[in-house]
């Protein structure tokens, strides 16, 4: 089989650490996993038994991924050992589709995004609906901001009934166009009989950036471009937030604070 399809296997991260030797990454980066022992248990479980997904350096950054969400964390060094920045709640729990970033070395930031798909029967039949992410981490400030929380809904030209038909979103990739500011995440949509789909979200980068083009490619249904909508959720109460999207399709929003991440600038 193609490591494509293992690429979502956990495997042990080995790292290098000040003194030279070779450890597993529970102790070399033990001070930073303690940090998520009450924070989310399972994340922290994985952490501790060296079931990683993901990881990447970014300067004085580390991101670190497992099956339960991922963590964008600034550190430093004191007394030989590698700390946490602060002791902020950085973790972000895993939604339909893991992150995708982008890193604006000018800027010292990372852009991310994740979706979360749900089915919603306060929408039109012939209409599927999904949660996109956009936050950035500051890796001068060590903290994060979310930019974005947009419904988007997409309606089609047809009687079906797409709150019965069961949709595979993929895992998102992020790019940035500079010479345009915007930002493009694009994903794959699978129907019940596999069939591939696209949907693309172009993102302008302004300092308050907005969703200003949603495209797709689903051969399995006709796109009606004229009524589909984006409904901004970032800056809704929590109460009519979680009127929207209750328990039954998205738990994480009963706690809006885990759900968006820490705010910090």
């Amino acid at each position: 089989m193609s490591i494509y399809y293992n690429k979502q296997t956990p495997g042990e991260l080995w790292l290098r650490d000040l003194k030279n030797s070779v450890e597993p990454s529970y102790n070399v980066l033990s001070s930073i996993y303690f940090k998520y022992q009450d924070i989310n248990s399972s994340f922290f479980n994985e952490l501790t038994a060296n079931k990683i997904n993901r990881f990447d350096v970014f300067y004085d950054t580390i991101f670190i991924e497992t099956l339960n969400g991922c963590i964008f964390e600034k550190f430093y060094i004191n007394n030989d050992t590698i700390k946490p920045f602060n002791q902020i709640n950085l973790f972000n729990i895993r939604k339909t589709t893991t992150v995708d970033y982008w890193f604006d070395e000018k800027k010292n930031k990372v852009f991310f995004t994740d979706l979360y798909y749900f089915l919603d029967p306060t929408i039109p039949l012939n209409s599927f609906s999904f949660i996109f992410l956009f936050k950035v981490f500051d890796c001068s400030t060590g903290l994060i901001k979310t930019l974005l929380i947009d419904n988007v809904i997409i309606k089609f030209l047809s009687s079906e009934n797409w709150n019965s038909e069961v949709l595979t979103l993929e895992n998102p990739k992020i790019t940035y166009n500079p010479d345009t500011k915007t930002f493009n995440v694009s994903f794959i949509v699978r129907n019940e009989t596999n069939t591939l789909g696209i949907i693309s979200v172009n993102v302008f980068n302004t300092d308050e950036p907005y969703i200003n083009q949603v495209d797709g490619f689903l051969p399995y249904a006709i796109i009606d471009a004229q009524n589909c909508e984006i409904i901004s959720l970032k800056d809704l109460p929590t109460q009519l937030l979680n009127g929207i999207i209750t328990n039954d399709y998205y738990y994480i929003l009963t706690e809006l604070s885990e759900f968006l991440g820490y705010d910090g600038f």
